[in-house]
Order: C-alpha cells, then sequence, then structure tokens
C-alpha cells in the first residue's frame, strides 16, 4: 500500500514539475517575444535606416545574434538554414567564377569553369541580414581551394526563396591570420573528410 502511495506521489510530484518548467519556458518566451525588435536594413548610412523586424524572430526562423555580449541589431541567425541541393551547384560555380574574377583580375576563373567542381559539401552557413524592410538575405561561405590558394568566398541568397544573389565577397587565406582562425578550422575539416 505505501509502495502504491509513493509511486503516486512520484508520478505526481513529476507531473507538476514539468507542468512548471513548461510554463515558465512559455511564460519566458513569450515576454522575450513581446519586445520589439528594431532591425538595421541594407548598407550602412548615417540615417537611422531601421525596421521593426519582429515577425522574423515570432515565427522561430531567426535568432538574435549576439556581438560583443549584446544582441546584433545588424545581423541575426537562421535556425534552419535553407539546404543546397545537387542541382544548385551550377549557380553555386557560377557564382564562385564571378566572385574571384571580380575580387582580382590576375585570378581567371577559366580553369574553375572547365572543371566544374562539385562545391555544396564544402559550402557553410554564416549568418543573416536584411537587404531592406521585411527582405533576408542568408550569407554562405564557399571554402575553395583554387590554383594553389585557398579563398573564402561568402555569397548570399535569398532568404524567403533560396535564390543565390550572384556576387560576393572574396578573402584570400593567409597562413598566420589571426582573424581567418575559424575559416582555417574548417578547411582542416574538410580535408580531413576527404571533400575535394
Amino acid at each position: 500500500m505505501t509502495v502504491n502511495l509513493y509511486k503516486r506521489v512520484g508520478v505526481i510530484a513529476a507531473f507538476l514539475l514539468v507542468f512548471s518548467a513548461v510554463g515558465l519556458y512559455l511564460h519566458t518566451r513569450q515576454d522575450a517575444m513581446s519586445e520589439k525588435v528594431m532591425m538595421y536594413y541594407g548598407d550602412w548610412s548615417p540615417e537611422e535606416n531601421r525596421f521593426d523586424a519582429t515577425k522574423w524572430f515570432r515565427n522561430d526562423l531567426y535568432r538574435r545574434d549576439v556581438a560583443e555580449g549584446k544582441a546584433s541589431a545588424v545581423t541575426m541567425l537562421r535556425n534552419r538554414p535553407l539546404p543546397f541541393k545537387s542541382s544548385d551547384n551550377d549557380e553555386v560555380v557560377a557564382a564562385a567564377i564571378v566572385a574571384l574574377e571580380a575580387a582580382d583580375a590576375a585570378v581567371n576563373g577559366d580553369s574553375l569553369g572547365n572543371t566544374w567542381p562539385m562545391l555544396i559539401p564544402r559550402i557553410r552557413y554564416r549568418y543573416s541580414a536584411f537587404a531592406a524592410p521585411d527582405k533576408p538575405q542568408d550569407y554562405y561561405n564557399i571554402y575553395l581551394k583554387y590554383q594553389g590558394e585557398r579563398y573564402v568566398i561568402t555569397f548570399a541568397r535569398d532568404g524567403q526563396t533560396g535564390e543565390i544573389i550572384p556576387e560576393g565577397n572574396v578573402q584570400l587565406m593567409y597562413p598566420d591570420s589571426d582573424t581567418q582562425i575559424a575559416d582555417r578550422e574548417v578547411f582542416k575539416e574538410l580535408d580531413a573528410a576527404g571533400i575535394p
């Protein structure tokens, strides 16, 4: 009889504990989401180009990025970045060629265009930002080994349609650069996995 009583009390206590934890979580989340999230958009300007981006965080598509211990008003993180399919590779290679040639006239993308490598496994999500009010863009890096050099090519995708935006930023990797430590780690991971 006492074993049954202890079992019931234990079940009731566990139920109350779980119920309380869920209630506290929902209450905290509702308080956090009741605040307006004002985000910058577009290129930097002296004007305060901000808009109410709260809906993008309420629908759990994005979460706030933290920079220097504070929630960023410029960048955010996508909870589930859009996946790339094998069929996206042609656009990714074309974007890489355009970005490489635009960054350095001495770099010729013909060799990349001739070999047309599979770059999808070399892509990593980086961050997201708004190009205009309610127009999120997700930024990705391609970690490319090309003509004896290592490059990090950052390009954007429309955050709603997934369309690749054909312009990018290119960084040449330097072996001793303190600002490229995280990127060197990604290259090491790709090399260790044998991804060409």
